[in-house]
């Protein structure tokens, strides 16, 4: 969890991504075999299926053509912990993230973006004129589902498991601002720019597999997800 995140930074400085997100899952590989751990949880992230047109994508997908150096590390990460499951007695298990938000959140993420600029009347970036589609997933949903895992039994897993954390549905880029809107009670100020370098059009993820090895129903629509974020957002920004 503690690795560099996000993809556009990934183009500009490449080298704190190979150090914080290769050379330190190394390290962490290495205290595994020296600590003899049983299990090891590590966050992947939806953008080592690439630039796909198959959906949903499903964790059995190939995942060979990253467009991104952040994805690229990500898959690396996958690589190098299912090479290392076959030497040791460690479980591990990677988490495909497919979109995170909800309050909290980092800032540089679009709904923490979107809704502070709203609110300060600010214009906001809409790239690819709104029409991307990602598979948003709550925050509490995420954090149940992790909760539930760690508490599992895994001695009857595979050595090296893959599971997909998201909602399971697709929503236009779009839709989701016209939804902060609606929560928010402000038009936003638009700006529709072009594609972004490393973007993805459309993110789906199928969660079939993690909803039922740990038996979870997800519970936030994104409606509701986002109704309760501008709620936490209007208390913690009253100031």
């Amino acid at each position: 969890m503690a690795a560099q995140p996000g993809v556009r930074l990934s183009f500009l400085n490449r080298e704190i991504y190979f150090k914080n997100n290769i050379q330190v899952f190394f390290n962490m590989m290495e205290i595994c075999i020296k600590e003899k751990i049983k299990n090891f949880i590590y966050a992947s992230s939806s953008s080592v299926y690439g630039d796909t047109n198959k959906f949903p994508n499903n964790e059995l997908d190939r995942t060979d053509d990253q467009v991104s150096f952040y994805a690229a590390t990500k898959k690396c990460n996958e690589i190098i912990a299912s090479s290392y499951s076959k030497m040791t007695n460690t479980k591990f298990i990677g988490l495909r993230f497919f979109t995170v938000y909800g309050p909290f959140g980092r800032p540089d993420m679009a709904l923490y973006k979107f809704t502070k600029n709203i609110f300060k009347k600010k214009k906001i970036n809409i790239y690819n004129r709104g029409n991307h589609f990602r598979d948003f997933t709550y925050i509490e949903d995420v954090s149940n589902l992790i909760l539930k895992l760690i508490s599992k039994n895994l001695k009857k897993s595979n050595n090296h498991e893959i599971f997909n954390i998201c909602y399971g549905k697709t929503i236009r880029l779009i839709t989701y601002v016209d939804l902060i809107e609606k929560y928010a009670g402000v038009t936003a100020l638009k700006n529709f720019v072009k594609k972004q370098k490393g973007d993805v059009f459309k993110t789906f993820g199928d969660n079939n597999k993690i909803l039922k090895f740990v038996d979870y129903k997800i519970q936030f629509q994104v409606e509701r997800g986002i109704k309760k974020f501008i709620e936490w957002f209007r208390i913690f920004h009253s100031s």
